[in-house]
């Protein structure tokens, strides 16, 4: 699976991750997040 960001109107999205998957994530503060397989 992907990560993938985008701004809160879904425009821009960025690929954050997709060559692992990624099946739980959640923001640690405004501009980190923790991802975990």
């Amino acid at each position: 699976s992907r990560l993938v960001t985008a701004n809160i109107d879904g425009s821009e999205p960025y690929i954050l991750a997709d060559d692992d998957m990624v099946s739980h994530c959640a923001w640690k503060n405004s501009s980190q997040i923790i991802a975990w397989a």
